[in-house]
Formats: structure tokens, sequence, C-alpha cells
């Protein structure tokens, strides 16, 4: 339950600590940092505060990953004060994470803090690979090479963001100007849904050019839609993303970048697309490795019928959209609301085939990817389906 209630419902869960402590129910360690995780994925440093203060007041020590989420959470936020007050706190404990010394470092240089974004870049080189991996039982062999994957890929995904923003701090330092200062809830390339505003975007307003726009949808930490603007600036690209901590991953990267043809819608798919985008607005969508339905079979899921009406909308006429799963449960799942509007989309693949096996060569790469060329071999699968109207 507190699982749920962290993911989408940050106020209810913090009422049900409430609650639990009325009826002399104590929480664990392990319920808190459920709790802190959720902060991270929201951005919400003002509950991780309350959490944090509810701990002290239980007795219940923070341990390295509660720092971890934290500092995530105040990062998000661009709450440097509060990061560098638990930070603190850990180097008093002499605790040290590579995920907390990146973090800090990322946050300070978006905010313009050059110096200490230096010295946090070194420690988080330093201590990245350098973790014990937890000891587990031989009998769940299956579990510690998972862990062990993880803990690999993990470490990997840290030096690209610090290789990237050891980059971004050389080029400042050889242009010799002032640190700019990046503030993401002030920048108008990153548009959070629901908004004041009810009205359809103007996506060649806000591009300010008529270039054709190609959508992503669950871009994740965007490394995949970043890296697709980089190499095709004749395209402007929107990424969209329910997750307001992978919006900031996608928002981090495209500054540290200088990426100029990026817009990052945060919110649900089908409600952005149904609310706020004009018809006829993308050139071509994709949708990579998108999250298959909590329950197998469910028709609440990112393809469902009614977003599948919303991206025949925003399509141009004969455009397409591309679809990559690692999920042949959800691939069927899909192929099934596909046939429910066999009429509306046509396959664009070799014979007309409804999917195949593998990724284009040349389509990109993404976590996903990596975790895939790291060892973890699940089949991967690939939709191309073209708009089609129906006279």
């Amino acid at each position: 339950m507190f699982k749920g209630l962290a993911e989408s419902h940050l106020d209810e869960a913090v009422a049900m600590l409430a609650e639990m402590k009325e009826k002399d129910i104590h929480p664990n360690l392990r319920t808190f940092n459920t709790l802190l995780r959720g902060c991270v994925r929201n951005g919400n440093i003002a509950i991780a505060d309350q959490i944090f203060k509810i701990m002290a007041e239980q007795d219940i020590a923070p341990d390295i990953s509660s720092y971890e989420y934290y500092i995530k959470s105040a990062c998000i936020a661009q709450e440097m004060g509060n990061a560098w007050e638990v930070f603190n706190k850990m180097q008093e404990q002499d605790l040290d994470s590579p995920v907390v010394f990146t973090e800090m470092a990322m946050g300070c240089a978006l905010l313009g803090d050059t110096e200490n974004a230096q010295k946090l870049l070194h420690s988080a080189f330093a201590t990245t690979g350098k973790q014990e991996v937890k000891k587990m039982s031989d009998r769940s062999n299956h579990a510690r090479e998972s862990l062990e994957l993880w803990t690999q890929l993990r470490d990997g995904e840290l030096k690209s963001d610090l290789q990237r923003l050891r980059l971004y701090l050389k080029n400042l330092r050889e242009s010799e100007q002032e640190a700019p200062m990046h503030a993401m809830e002030a920048s108008p390339r990153v548009i959070f849904f629901p908004r004041e505003d009810e009205g359809r975007l103007s996506l060649p307003e806000i591009f300010d050019n008529k270039k054709p726009v190609r959508l992503e949808i669950a871009s994740g930490t965007g490394d995949w839609v970043v890296q697709k603007a980089i190499d095709n600036p004749d395209f402007n690209w929107v990424a969209l993303e329910l997750r307001k901590d992978r919006v900031f991953q996608i928002w981090t990267k495209m500054v540290l970048q200088g990426v100029d043809n990026l817009l990052i819608l945060g919110g649900s798919a089908e409600d952005i697309l149904q609310n706020s985008i004009k018809g006829k607005a993308f050139e071509h969508v994709y949708v990579n490795y998108p999250e298959p339905p909590v329950w197998e079979g469910s028709r609440r899921h990112l393809l469902s019928q009614g977003c599948l009406n919303q991206l025949h909308r925003v399509l141009r006429t004969d455009k397409e959209l591309s679809i990559v799963t690692d999920n042949h449960t959800y691939l069927n799942q899909i192929e099934g609301e596909f046939i429910e509007q066999e009429k509306r989309w046509r396959s664009t693949l070799e014979n007309n085939v409804r999917f195949m096996l593998g990724v284009p060569e040349g389509y990109g790469s993404s976590y996903f990817d990596r975790l895939w060329k790291n060892g973890q071999k699940e089949d991967r699968f690939y939709i191309r389906r073209k708009k089609v109207i129906v006279e």
C-alpha cells in the first residue's frame, strides 16, 4: 500500500503515518525509504523534510539509501541548501556515495556553483565502482546476478553523467564566461501538466521555427531523445515523460549538452495529447520500452485505445508510429489494440508483418538498450505503423 501511495499520493502516505502513530504502529526504515523514494519520483523536498523529521522523532537513523533519496529530491527541487545540510551529516558519519556526489555535483553546476561542482565531481569519480555489492545467500543466484548487473549498469550510467558534467565544466572554463544559473521550473523548454493555460501548445512558437517535429513518449532519463535531437538538428523534438525525476534528468542532459531543439512535457501522455497538442503536429512518434500494465491484460496502460486515438489525431497523414518493447506479453496486448483499429493503422515493415524481432540498425541507444547489451538478453520487438485516413 505504501509503495502505491508513495508513487502518486505522497500526502496520503504521510497522513497514514500519523494514523499509524495514533494506533501505536511503528513503521520501519524500509517503509520510510519507500516514501523517500516516492519523494524522488515526484521531486518533493517538502515531504522528504517531513519524513526525515518523523524518522528523528521515532529514533530511526537514516541509512545510505535514505540519504541518497533525500539528496536526490533536494537536487531535483534545486534546493541546494537542504541538500548541503544533509550531505554534511553524511560526511560527519564518514558515509560516501557516488550517487550523492554525482547528484550534488550536478545540482551545483546547474546553479552556477562551479567550484563546488568540480570538487564533488572529483569525489564522484573517485568513489564510483568502489561500493561493495551486498552479499546474498548462495540460494539466491538469480537475485545476486541481477544485483551485480544492476550495479554494473548503475556505475556505467554514473560515469556517463560525470563525463558529461566534466565536459560542461571544461567548456565553461575555456570560455572564461560567468557560469550561468539554470532553473528547471523557469525554463521555457519544460512544461508541466496540468497547467493554468489550458489552450493547445503552438510548437512553432515555442521552437521559434517551423521545422518538422518528432515526439518520444515515455522518454525515461532522456538518453535516446537527447541524442536524437543532437544528431538530427533539422528536426525539433518533444520528450513526454510522466515522472518529475526523469523530466529533471532529461532537462539536465539537455542543458549540459546545449541542446536547443528539444521541448520536455511532464505529465500523463494521453491527457497531454488530448488537451494540449494540436492535430497533425508530429512528423513521427516513438514509444520506446513502454511500461507494461500492472496487471496482465489490464485496459489501463500507455498504448490503450484512448492513447492510440490521440496519436492518430496528432500524427500527420501517412506518417509513422514506432514502438520498441522487450515484453512479449505486452507486445501481444499492443497488437490487440491495433487490431481494434486495423483500418486506421497499416504496418510499414517488410511484407507488412505485424512486428519484427530486434531493433533496426541505428535506431538509437537508451538505458534499456544498454541493459540488453550488458547481459539481460531479453527478446526485443519492433512495431511500425503508418497513420491511414479512413474515407
